[in-house]
């Protein structure tokens, strides 16, 4: 269902930014604040999902990891050089620069994974594949409701709410099921935020169908939190079309950009908008580097649940929807990397303030 694709495109648009007035210039950020302000109506730190989730029992395909910790795990794994071939591939970053190497050719590269590096090939078999070949996402009429094992998403079993004690979470209806996926964007944080909060470009992408969006005014919120990292929370508003016999829906995304107690990157979101049973989801940025600690890549593993009210929004659709608003990010990410044509800027830890574009 196209629908879907459209409503998750929306989903972690605006990050740590400046706001936009109605004629779509740059507005001047708010102040800084401390991180009690975004208890007060901007973001409540309750709808954060929580870090660990257990794994939906009978429930998708891939894997049954959790994205977030086995990704960071993957990403660290360092081998000793082979002795048959000392240049082969030591970690994750390596065999993804073999790839780039080989103008894509995955299938190559892992078979010489396979024959000189068996202990890494064993700990990153499930997710190669798919992971690595990316060649489908680049094709003109590649549609994100495929599930094409060569448009370079790792989709997981999905993790599951319904244990959950506390609130919000034991009171959400509908579907207890958090999709997760993991990318590759070969960009760094400044063009990947940029992409993020181009609004401008919204509406040319695959499945977006927007009546309205925008950042609401005012809500711009920063500061730093008891650690001193910084944070920057948003509210966005958009409005979608529905295929008949249903009408349209409105959501009111709450997103809050900070460090996580691991020293990742995330971005949360959630929304308690009238249309929407629930909505809540995240984005883990995870520097991915080379056996010699040279940045390589971004990894981006998002989770992401919701049940719209009165709409049949099955695992399908999610998934689609996920494709479609990972597949935008990665494709216009990296293009304004290659543009800009410089070595990486900011890679981990923290996001950089830039401009967002609003629609006119």
């Amino acid at each position: 269902m196209k629908l879907f694709a459209t409503l998750i495109v929306g989903l972690v648009a605006a990050a740590a930014t400046p706001l936009v007035p109605d004629d779509g210039t740059t507005a001047v950020s708010t102040p800084r604040k401390g991180f009690d302000e975004l208890t007060r109506g901007n973001f409540d730190p309750r709808w954060i999902l929580p870090d660990e989730l257990p794994i939906a029992r009978d429930e998708g395909r891939g894997p049954a990891w959790d994205l977030d910790s086995k990704m960071a795990e993957l990403a660290a794994l360092r081998f000793a050089a082979a002795p048959a071939d000392p240049s082969a591939p030591r970690s994750l970053g390596d065999v993804v620069l073999a790839v780039r190497a080989a103008r894509g050719d995955a299938k190559s590269v892992i078979a010489r994974v396979k024959q000189t590096q068996p202990q890494l090939f064993a700990a990153l078999e499930p997710c190669l594949n798919e992971l690595l070949d990316d060649t489908r996402l680049y094709a003109r009429d590649w549609d994100p409701e495929d599930d094409d094992v060569r448009d370079g998403f790792l989709f997981a079993r999905p993790l599951d709410l319904a244990s959950m004690k506390l609130d919000p979470w034991r009171s959400i209806e509908g579907s207890s099921l958090v999709q997760q996926a993991v990318t590759l964007i070969h960009a760094d944080f400044e063009a990947i935020k940029a992409a993020e909060n181009d609004y401008s470009r919204y509406r040319e992408r695959r499945g977006a169908n927007y009546e309205a969006i925008y950042p609401v005014a005012g809500s711009d919120v920063r500061g730093s939190d008891a650690d001193g990292h910084p944070f920057a929370a948003l509210k966005l508003y958009f409005e979608c079309d529905l295929p008949f016999p249903f009408s349209s829906y409105a959501c009111d995304l709450r997103i809050l950009n900070r460090t996580d107690a691991r020293g990742g990157f995330v971005c949360d979101i959630y929304s308690t908008s009238d249309d929407f049973h629930w909505l809540a989801g995240s984005d883990l940025f995870l520097p991915l580097r080379a056996s010699d600690e040279s940045w390589v890549a971004t990894l981006v593993v998002r989770r992401f649940g919701f049940d719209l009210d009165g709409v049949p929004d099955g695992n399908d659709a999610r998934t689609a929807g996920i494709r479609s608003s990972l597949g935008a990010l990665k494709l216009d990410a990296q293009a304004r990397f290659r543009a800009y044509a410089g070595p990486p800027r900011t890679v981990e830890g923290r996001t950089p303030d830039f401009a967002v574009t609003g629609l006119r």
